[in-house]
């Protein structure tokens, strides 16, 4: 897979795509001439490796919130 179409699977940019690769955080890829190619198997792998490889798909946990009084649990009342 070329650069524009790695960029665009990730939602980055090309600019980003080549910032990461120059620090060493992209997905690992293979250079053909000069010509950088990804597999996607690569892809999917950092993509598990950013999520902690809990296998979901990112989501924040949230704090619970807090216990309401029983009487504003009733909807629609005082209203």
């Amino acid at each position: 897979m070329d650069a524009r179409k790695v960029a665009t699977l990730l939602g980055i940019s090309l600019r980003t795509l080549d910032t990461l690769v120059a620090r060493g955080e992209s997905p690992a890829f293979i250079r053909i001439g000069q010509a950088r190619r990804w597999r996607m198997a690569e892809i999917n792998a950092w993509i598990e490796a950013r999520l902690g490889g809990t296998g979901h798909s990112g989501a924040i946990s949230m704090p619970p919130l807090p216990a309401m009084p029983p009487s504003d649990r009733r909807i629609g009342v005082g209203r």
